[in-house]
């Protein structure tokens, strides 16, 4: 399983135990009873559709509240950020505007607060009594998981990071090792077809044998068949020519 993944698998078997519905009144009122006692508590309310690129299933979103005052009472430390909520059924084209507008959530209260929208309220209910619900939902076992998985990503977070900086740089070294060889292939090539001829045509020269090559090798050169550079080429037929001369 990805590390993404099993973070995600975790999130998710809590919110199947804990979450709260958009379809019911009641758990309506206390997701926007939960976003102002965020926000009077100094907090900043944050929230998610997904994790690690993949939605959440059941159309769910899940809420931090970030910073501001804490009570430890009902507090739900999900990664150290703060009290949470989840609610799921949430229709899709308010998740898009959740997912759209981040900066601020005042339009969702509006919506959540209008009596004639599926997303209605009747007001705010007492600080103590909407985190007292919520904290109904929550199980020491959640807690323990959520906090377990805060230690192991602290710790793990920066060996990852100069994992992938490695990984990265060795890359590049592969890449610049695999043409350094490709040219010294092609170098090498070169050089024994010009080695190669030339010891053939200076032998020819020396033994006075196989006079009728030097023909098929200078025809050989000037329709190219040899891979030589113009300089190793005008250095061999002017070695053939120079041979031919003294047969």
């Amino acid at each position: 399983m990805e590390w993404e993944d099993f973070i995600r698998k975790g999130f998710e078997d809590a919110a199947i135990k804990y979450s709260l519905n958009w379809n019911r009144k009641e758990d309506r009122k206390l997701f926007l009873e939960w976003l102002n006692t965020c926000d009077a508590r100094g907090g900043y309310p944050l929230l998610r559709t997904s994790y690690g690129g993949k939605k959440f299933k059941r159309n769910r979103v899940f809420g931090v509240c970030y910073g501001g005052e804490r009570l430890d009472k009902y507090t739900y430390p999900i990664l150290g950020l703060g009290e949470c909520v989840w609610i799921e059924n949430v229709p899709q084209h308010v998740i898009k505007r959740i997912e759209e507008e981040t900066d601020s959530y005042e339009w969702l209260k509006k919506l959540l607060d209008n009596p004639g929208n599926p997303g209605g309220g009747e007001g705010m209910r007492k600080t103590t009594e909407v985190l007292r619900k919520i904290a109904e939902r929550i199980r020491p076992d959640v807690v323990q998981l959520t906090s377990s998985l805060k230690n192991v990503i602290e710790a793990h977070e920066e060996a990852l990071m100069t994992l992938g900086e490695d990984i990265d740089s060795l890359r590049d070294d592969v890449a610049e090792l695999k043409k350094d060889v490709h040219d010294l292939k092609e170098e090498l090539k070169k050089e024994t077809d010009y080695e190669k001829l030339k010891r053939k045509i200076e032998a020819i020269k020396r033994d006075h044998k196989n006079i009728d090559e030097l023909s098929k090798i200078m025809a050989d050169l000037a329709k190219g068949r040899y891979d030589v550079t113009e300089s190793e080429k005008r250095v061999l037929m002017d070695l053939i020519r120079e041979t031919m001369m003294k047969i």
